[in-house]
């Protein structure tokens, strides 16, 4: 979608994920990619989450700016 989007543009992969970030105000300052949420899923099957119940989680790196 993005190397699309910069061969119409004109531009570099790069150029184009800096400005989908910098359009969306991500405070992670990058895109996040499958990885992340497998481990997050990782971490939740894992004893370390033994006591999580019950939760909304937003896997978003920050974009979305309050609560449920």
């Amino acid at each position: 979608m993005l190397s699309d989007r910069a061969e119409r543009n004109g531009s570099t992969y790069a150029f184009e994920v800096n400005r989908l970030i910098e359009f969306f105000g991500t405070p992670a300052n990058r895109l996040a990619d499958p990885d992340d949420f497998g481990t997050f899923c990782a971490l939740l099957c894992s004893d370390y989450a033994n006591s999580i119940v019950g939760q909304n989680v937003v896997i978003d790196g920050g974009t979305i700016h309050g609560m449920f």
